[in-house]
């Protein structure tokens, strides 16, 4: 379910193209580690999918799947009444079932370069 523009229009968080712009634009250098997840996967699925706000969760992906971001003790709790709800999470190196590890969204962006090419 996609929320309506009224609720757009209080925008908390802008996603930027790469996600090593939040330490440019960060005085301290340090960036919060939630939105650099969230960036990261926002980077690697929006140039060939279509990403939306959900009413659960932080992505809804070409209006079917639900994702919500974390790290590697990230729960279902929020998504939990959501039939193709995932959570990506960082900070591990093997998945399990609904759980895939944040890193793996990158093969995304490799098969698009890849294929783009020819």
């Amino acid at each position: 379910m996609q929320l309506p523009l009224s609720k757009l229009e209080s925008i908390e968080k802008v996603y930027f193209d790469n996600p090593n712009q939040l330490y440019a634009l960060s005085a301290s250098k340090n960036s919060d580690r939630g939105t650099v997840r969230e960036t990261f996967f926002h980077c690697m699925l929006s140039k060939d999918h279509l990403v939306t706000l959900p009413k659960n969760g932080d992505f809804c992906i070409d209006n079917k799947y639900i994702f919500e971001i974390g790290g590697k003790n990230k729960t279902f709790k929020q998504i939990r009444s959501e039939k193709d709800s995932y959570v990506a999470f960082d900070n591990m190196e093997i998945g399990f079932k609904r759980k895939i590890p944040l890193w793996i969204f990158i093969l995304n962006m490799i098969h698009i370069s890849f294929y783009n090419k020819k």
